[in-house]
């Protein structure tokens, strides 16, 4: 399978972008992917994390080649740009960093570090939403003088603004894995705990899993291996409480067949998910959800991938409940299964693909970043998928395809609380080098802040004025339409000058770099101008007289409705534009019509459409049928995205003689009319 790279891989990625017609399309990613560190070498990849407000923080380790390590950090404000690397730990070892963002967008890393390389202990840090800084890291030390901190951390910030840190060491001399842990909460970092109990048994596989809850406690869960019996697997948990921890207890009795990793994951109403594997090698995945302390398991499915550590990955959900995806043997791609307190839902494909099987993965709240090798070339792609509201996945976006030789892997996903994601990775070359890089999920369209629209009078400008922010993506462009028929307007600032009193609907339109829209009404009234003063005595000649015939006051100009958001909509099937023509003068008015794409550097002024004469009665709203010619349907058929922009100007006249012309510019969206499937881009990811 041919792939898709570099420079060739960007011009199909713009040109699904421009194929996407309507003016308030879907929610996208935002490509190409912001590179975070050109030459991160260090043994971990970047690891990400959102607060609600969509601030965003990405962690990684890096590498000097001269045998130190560090801990890098960078942060994102909604809205703005990502600021410069920051280094929290440098040391002959740096490892497993692990990253959490709370409600307030307090941010907290952990992770674990060494200064001779070889004896590890668990640290941390916190950065304050308020001033920015990072506090000095605290240092969690081992047990006892016969532990060694392994390179599994975690860490999750309940709703309270706490945080959880989680780890693992072991006892070099016994051998046993023991769970440790603490909790930032008023301000200092609690002392260690140990939550296992190593006389019991020993935590085995992958990291202590976290899911706090909404009162400022958490549970935490890890896979046990009984010291008395090595065939016992139970499920253990310890309870973060208002007394401290409590705990370990057998959340999931053994059943004598051995565990593989365990997922676990906070939902609403503090419940809790839980999936893990059975067997060895996997045979069956198993999922678990506590309600009311009682946990209930059911079988998920028997298409399992083998592994040595069989790959899967579990997420909350917004509005309760949560998701797993795991790679299925059947068909080396991914798999789904939704749980809510009604049980588990139906299993679901999320990605399939007869030429590529699925290596890695990672989910947040229904959005899903996996990476996908082609199984001829061994070549890697970076994809994503959003969960739909009926269960099933969209289409996968490509947010990275690697050069021959570069390997994808570990992905991290994070999500704010309107819907909006980052994804972060890390590319590994041929020589070994490692570089980390971040796609955003832009969810709905911009905010529009601080609109003031005053009132006016007429003949007299009125100024006015809005913010736009996008969480991910940039604001593109303002545009006003003051409702009385008048052209759009370009800025984040405008004036318009009314030509006579009444109450107005204006309408500013903020539209981002992927063309998702928002729309804010303000309502403003315009009064009449005071009329001039008297002339001076003696001012006038004999009698009163005027000295000359009276001037006739100028034409208001014309509404044109039948645009929205400044866009003309062809219908299906249809080369005829209607347009609403409201004439707010007293008098008749008749004059022409046309519709043209205006001439941009060799491309040549064209008439789309155009009318000779017609005629506006006075006071009244009159109909357009604008019929297109083939000539414009042409043009239309070749226009990126079915989409031109236009012009439409109407030059009207009275039959005292006094005359007005309206223009306005538009973009004038064919889609619709010739069907975008007619000619849909190839996707950036298929077979060629």
């Amino acid at each position: 399978m041919r792939r898709l790279r570099g420079p060739h891989l960007y011009a199909v990625l713009a040109l699904l972008a421009a194929s996407s017609a309507p003016a308030a399309r879907a929610a996208g990613w935002v490509l190409p992917a912001t590179p975070l560190a050109a030459s991160a070498n260090g043994p971990s990849g970047a690891v990400v994390a959102v607060d609600p407000a969509g601030d965003a923080i990405a962690a990684w380790t890096d590498d000097d080649g001269a045998g130190m390590q560090s801990l890098v950090v960078r942060t994102r404000p909604a809205g703005g740009p990502w600021g410069a690397p920051e280094t929290l730990a440098s040391d002959r070892g740096v490892d497993a960093p692990a990253v959490t963002m709370d409600a307030a967008g307090d941010a907290t890393v952990a992770w674990i570090e060494s200064a001779d390389g070889s004896t590890f202990d668990a640290h941390a840090a916190r950065r304050g939403a308020l001033d920015g800084s990072w506090s000095v890291p605290a240092d969690f030390g081992p047990s006892d003088g016969t532990a060694v901190v392994d390179p599994q951390t975690q860490v999750r910030a309940d709703a309270a603004g706490d945080a959880i840190a989680a780890w693992l060491e072991h006892d070099t001399v016994t051998g046993v894995e023991s769970v440790r842990g603490a909790v930032f909460s008023g301000g200092t970092w609690s002392a260690p705990s140990t939550l296992s109990n190593p006389g019991d048994a020993s935590a085995a596989y992958d990291r202590p899993q976290i899911a706090p809850d909404a009162s400022g406690g958490a549970l935490v869960a890890w896979t046990a291996q009984r010291n008395a019996d090595p065939t016992d697997f139970p499920l253990q948990t310890s309870t973060l409480g208002g007394g401290g921890w409590t705990g370990p207890t057998d959340a999931i009795a053994g059943t004598g067949s051995e565990r593989s990793p365990l997922r676990l994951v906070g939902v609403d109403g503090g419940d809790v998910a839980a999936t893990w594997f059975e067997g060895s090698p996997a045979t069956a995945l198993l999922g678990a959800l506590r309600d009311g302390g009682t946990w209930t398991v059911d079988q998920l499915s028997d298409d399992v991938a083998p592994g040595c550590v069989p790959l899967q990955a579990l997420g909350a959900d917004t509005g309760g409940g949560a998701t797993v995806v795991w790679k299925a043997a059947s068909t080396s791609g991914l798999e789904a299964r939704h749980v809510t307190s009604g049980g588990w839902d139906a299993q679901r494909t999320a990605f399939a693909s007869a030429t590529e099987s699925v290596s890695d993965a990672a989910l947040d709240h229904g959005t899903a970043a996996f990476v996908a090798s082609d199984d001829g070339t061994g070549d890697d792609s970076l994809l994503a998928s959003e969960r739909q509201p009926d269960g099933s996945w969209s289409a996968p976006a490509l947010l990275a395809a690697a050069p021959s030789g570069t390997t994808l892997s570990g992905p991290d996903v994070a999500t704010d609380g309107a819907g909006d994601a980052l994804a972060g990775w890390t590319a590994t070359d041929a020589l070994g080098a490692k570089s980390v890089a971040a796609a955003a999920f832009q969810a709905a369209g911009p905010q529009l802040t601080a609109v003031s629209v005053p009132g006016g009078v007429a003949g007299v400008p009125v100024g006015v004025s809005a913010s736009a922010r996008s969480t991910f993506a940039s604001v593109a462009q303002i545009a006003w339409d003051f409702g009385d028929g008048s052209a759009l307007v370009v800025g984040a600032a405008a004036a318009h000058t009314y030509a006579q009193r009444g109450t107005y609907t204006v309408t500013v339109t903020a539209t981002d770099s992927l063309g998702n829209v928002t729309q804010a009404t303000r309502r403003v009234t315009v009064t009449q101008q005071p009329p001039p003063p008297p002339p001076s005595a003696g001012g006038g000649s004999g009698g009163g007289s005027t000295g000359g015939a009276r001037r006739l006051a100028a034409l208001v100009r014309p509404r044109v409705g039948g645009l929205h958001a400044g866009v003309l909509v062809l219908a299906h099937g249809s080369r005829t534009l209607t347009l609403l023509v409201r004439n707010l003068d007293r008098v008749r008015l008749s004059g022409g019509v046309a519709l043209v794409r205006p001439r941009r550097g060799r491309i040549r002024q064209l008439t789309l459409a155009s009318i000779r004469t017609a005629g506006f009665a006075a006071g009244h709203r009159t109909t357009l049928k604008l019929r297109l010619s083939d000539a414009a349907l042409r043009a239309l058929r070749a226009a990126s995205g079915f989409r031109l922009p236009v012009v439409l100007t109407l030059r009207l006249r009275a039959a005292d003689g006094r005359r007005v012309t309206v223009t306005l510019r538009a973009t004038l969206d064919a889609s619709a009319r010739f069907g975008v499937g007619v000619r849909a881009p190839a996707r950036a990811h298929a077979a060629c």
